[in-house]
């Protein structure tokens, strides 16, 4: 078990059953059996930890500062020329940043050797308000939501930027838009090559952007989402009955169709996904499901913030301010 100072900020990341874990001072790799592997000391007092794929991103949001790293440790050091509000790293090590500048926000991509790929800057006045962003998989799409206020309502102004070769030309690099009325789009994530969700308080809403973007299903949400993680099969949200205050774990396709919609026992504190598997976190207490089949389950000793797969039946379980990895034999 590894334990962190008290009001200790801490992300952690886990890929080939090897753990990552991102602080204030640095990043570090650690075998699963608890070997310390690498450590790259850096001071990042609002560091965030983004991953993709391979590739691990350390940002100091409201700073200046992004540190890239893969397996063996740091790639690159990027210093922005203004201060960074929001990031994103993709499959393939590309950064995106956006930055507040004098004037209002930007837009700066950077490759994974963190050589400067492309810029746009952001008008408030015809844009919006940018909330969230992702870059797609190969590089060549971005798609940002603005939120814009008209007459009273807020609307989500959803753009997508082209940045391959056919949108070099072009300064606004506009291939796609949608004015959504009266949705808060929260976030939008790319999956499966070039296409796209958008999570709203409403709605999810998908996207097919091969032939530029078009609108294929909408999941309209009737409970609050609270949380939701993205499978190679199909997306699990938990779901909050605001006037029962019950809990609900619903599995939806990439078609957004419902595949399956269970009532929880005990209020979900959260849920994980592996290729095959899901866990759902309750108080003082995990569960493991395996195509809708309970696996194991069992009790701890104190609140679980989060469980990860390390393979070989070993699991890291993460806690407030601590971790540690235990076995756990499926039955």
């Amino acid at each position: 078990m590894e334990s962190f100072t008290e009001n200790t900020t801490y992300d952690i990341h886990v890929y080939d059953g090897d753990i990552y874990i991102s602080s204030i001072n640095g990043f570090k790799k650690i075998a699963s059996d608890g070997e310390h592997l690498w450590d790259q000391s850096f001071y990042a007092p609002n560091a965030t930890l983004l991953s993709a794929g391979a590739y691990s991103c350390v940002v100091d949001i409201n700073g200046k500062d992004a540190y890239l790293f893969n397996s063996e440790g740091l790639l690159t050091k990027v210093s922005t020329e203004y201060a960074i509000l929001m990031a994103d790293v993709n499959e393939g090590g590309a950064m995106t940043f956006l930055l507040e500048t004098d004037h209002g926000y930007r837009i700066d991509i950077y490759n994974r050797l963190g050589k400067f790929a492309a810029t746009r800057d952001i008008i408030i006045e015809e844009d919006g308000y940018p909330i969230a962003m992702d870059l797609s998989p190969k590089g060549d799409v971005l798609a940002i939501n603005h939120i814009t206020i008209d007459q009273g309502s807020v609307n989500s102004s959803l753009i997508f930027l082209g940045f391959g070769d056919a949108t070099l030309q072009d300064p606004n690099r506009i291939i796609g838009a949608q004015i959504l009325p009266d949705e808060w789009l929260a976030e939008v994530k790319f999956y499966k090559g070039n296409h796209m969700i958008g999570f709203s308080d409403h709605a999810l809403i998908f996207y097919d952007l091969k032939d530029g973007p078009s609108l294929v299903a909408t999941y309209n949400l009737d409970m609050m989402l609270t949380d939701y993680v993205m499978t190679e099969d199909g997306i699990m949200l938990s779901l909050l009955d605001q006037l029962t205050m019950e809990s609900y774990m619903v599995i939806i396709d990439y078609e957004g169709k419902e595949i399956n919609n269970t009532k929880l026992e005990t209020p979900l504190i959260g849920f994980e996904s592996d290729e095959s598997s899901y866990y759902l976190i309750t108080d003082y207490q995990i569960e493991k499901y395996d195509n809708g089949k309970r696996i194991w389950f069992t009790k701890t000793s104190r609140p679980v913030s989060d469980i990860i797969s390390l393979g070989k039946e070993y699991y890291l379980i993460e806690y407030p301010s601590s971790y540690e990895v235990i076995r756990m034999k499926d039955i």
